[in-house]
């Protein structure tokens, strides 16, 4: 069962005074540090997967359109990263006003295209080899031997169950 929560915040604080670049900021919960840095200066969105949390981060640059979306485990440990650039005309910040729950671990989003996209999350891993996603779709660290929990599509093209 996937729900969308409000736990989660971005720290810009790194000590007293000194703050990050705002690309980039500490995963925070109720105010407590967390030490995980995630890419992307606005939490889009949140959701729980059961024991795992799946979030959404942007920049809210409309010259650095990036999403970063992770998937971490509840102690915090990161299963899988999808890193998408270039994929639309204007800001992902405005963008993804549009996500939805379609389904048990399903989730649909616009840009300024007319067909959404869609991540599912797996319940079990698969090799990322036979994973299919777009071509502005990055996977940072990892390799085609690598298990991988994440898989997009756009234009209404199948994930594989």
């Amino acid at each position: 069962m996937m729900d969308k929560i409000d736990s989660f915040s971005l720290s810009f604080e790194v000590e007293d005074g000194v703050y990050f670049e705002r690309t980039h900021g500490e995963l925070t919960l109720n105010k407590k540090r967390l030490g995980v840095i995630l890419q992307g200066c606005v939490i889009e969105a949140q959701y729980q997967i059961e024991d795992h949390f799946l979030i959404i981060t942007a920049q809210s640059d409309p010259y650095q359109e990036e999403v970063n979306i992770y998937y971490f485990t509840d102690d915090f440990i990161l299963k899988d990263h999808l890193k998408m650039q270039n994929c639309v005309l204007i800001t992902a910040y405005e963008a993804l006003e549009k996500i939805k729950i379609m389904g048990d671990r399903i989730l649909s989003f616009e840009f300024l295209t007319v067909k959404p996209w869609k991540l599912k999350v797996f319940l079990k891993p698969k090799p990322y080899l036979f994973v299919w996603h777009p071509i502005n779709v990055f996977r940072p660290g990892k390799s085609y031997f690598d298990k991988v929990y994440l898989g997009i599509s756009h234009y209404l093209s199948p994930i594989r169950q």
